[in-house]
């Protein structure tokens, strides 16, 4: 028998418009290594696409790590859209229609304004550019069906979340927060040496201290905050005096999604909560936190009704002596 010979036959070439200017979008969702790996990947095969493409050239590189949802929140999409705005594109290639968008209308938005500039997108995936006269029909379709898709995978995300809530056995319950480190069963417990900062921090506010006294209490302390920096922030400080872990509770599904698609937003009752009381050691009695409550309450001057944020001329006006209590301390 005469020996095999093999050939091989390339696939045909994407259809590429007579442009030159191009434009790669890469994106991922969070800054895990096995993500990294992937935003590395799609732009590598991306800009190998024009190795020995004519007249293609590279104009820039555009990545974003973050969620797909919402366009607006996409630092380099947005810059991506400004040079097509400014002419500076002629062509975007993305791995996949999901890379780009995860939200049909706002992506088929996005594709009919940069068409107006003579910008077409091509998906390599799905091999389908936008220049296609039947691409909006299909690209409708697609996106339709994962949309689909990803709805049916959160909502059996969501199920298993609330299922683990209500058997007191979502991994949340014991999430440590500065102050807190886990035992050898997998527990919350106290680690001192921050439980006395929290201390500090709680005994000084019900004493008259306000946030930013706080602030330059801590850093005239040479307490490094929870991130390691030598300064605390204002919200840091802020939700720390919120927090009801410290009292040995646990709430869990304080921020909700509304709908596929929707930022996630705080939840104020519009959705089921869970909570664990007495579950760990508590580090501030259920007393001093309630004072705390109660002191914000009385010096805030904000107002909520419904979804709008007010502000008064209300305004509190502190008698603590910061170095009256370093002194008090260190004594």
């Amino acid at each position: 028998m005469a020996d095999k010979t093999i050939r091989v036959i390339p696939a045909a070439p994407p259809p590429w418009p007579s442009r030159k200017k191009v434009g790669v979008y890469a994106r991922v969702s969070t800054r895990s290594p096995e993500q990294m790996n992937s935003l590395s990947s799609q732009v590598s095969e991306l800009v190998k696409m024009f190795r020995d493409v004519p007249l293609h050239t590279i104009y820039d590189v555009y990545l974003d790590v973050m969620s797909g949802a919402h366009t607006d929140t996409r630092p380099a999409y947005q810059r991506m859209l400004n040079d097509c705005r400014n002419n500076n594109l002629d062509l975007i290639v993305c791995k996949s229609i999901s890379r780009f968008g995860r939200n049909t209308k706002e992506m088929l938005k996005t594709i009919r304004e940069i068409k107006q500039y003579g910008v077409n997108v091509y998906f390599q995936l799905e091999n389908m550019n936008t220049s296609d006269s039947t691409s909006e029909h299909i690209l409708t379709v697609i996106s339709a069906f994962r949309e689909e898709e990803n709805r049916s995978r959160r909502e059996n995300v969501r199920r298993g979340i609330i299922q683990k809530a209500t058997t007191g056995t979502s991994k949340y319950y014991a999430k440590p927060c500065y102050g807190y480190r886990r035992d050898e069963s997998g527990e919350l417990a106290v680690y001192e040496p921050e439980a006395q900062t929290i201390r500090l921090i709680f005994d000084a506010y019900l004493k008259g201290a306000t946030i930013s006294q706080l602030m330059v209490l801590l850093e005239t302390r040479h307490i490094p905050s929870p991130t390691g920096n030598e300064k605390w922030c204002r919200r840091s400080v802020d939700q720390l005096l919120d927090n009801e872990k410290y009292i040995g509770d646990v709430l869990i599904m304080k921020t909700f999604t509304p709908e596929v698609g929707a930022k996630r937003r705080k939840n104020r009752g519009e959705a089921c909560q869970y909570k664990i009381t007495d579950g760990h050691p508590p580090i501030i009695s259920r007393d001093a936190f309630a004072a705390v409550q109660d002191e914000k309450k009385r010096r805030t001057n904000v107002e909520i009704v419904g979804d709008t944020i007010k502000r008064t001329g209300k305004r509190y006006v502190s008698q603590f002596s910061l170095s009256d209590y370093i002194t008090e301390i260190d004594e």
